[in-house]
């Protein structure tokens, strides 16, 4: 009767199937492990609301036409007159009143 070979005169044994035979045991210890964990719930994505842009409201024109077309810039002004004399007003004036003449002074 032929004797069996030792291990020791099999060196493939022990560097091929032992590693393939401990890695098929890890992946079925993980799957097994891992069939009785629950996953955590998938956390909710954030839910994006538009806030609607407020409309913007008109604001009153800083000036109003004068009746007569002139603009009175005489000494001893009251403050709505002295402020009807700025280059701002005078220039607001000839942009919007068509009736507009000029300055009287």
């Amino acid at each position: 009767m032929p004797r069996a070979k030792k291990s020791e005169d099999q060196p493939w044994l022990r560097y091929v199937v032992l590693p393939i035979l401990l890695i098929l045991f890890g992946l079925e210890a993980s799957y097994l492990y891992l069939s009785r964990v629950k996953a955590p719930p998938a956390p909710e994505s954030p839910t994006i609301t538009s806030t609607p842009t407020p409309t913007p409201t008109p604001t009153p024109p800083p000036y109003s036409c004068l009746e007569g077309g002139w603009v009175s810039c005489m000494p001893m002004l009251s403050p709505e007159g002295a402020r009807n004399c700025t280059p701002e007003a005078l220039a607001w004036f000839k942009n919007n009143c068509p009736n507009f003449e000029g300055i009287a002074y």
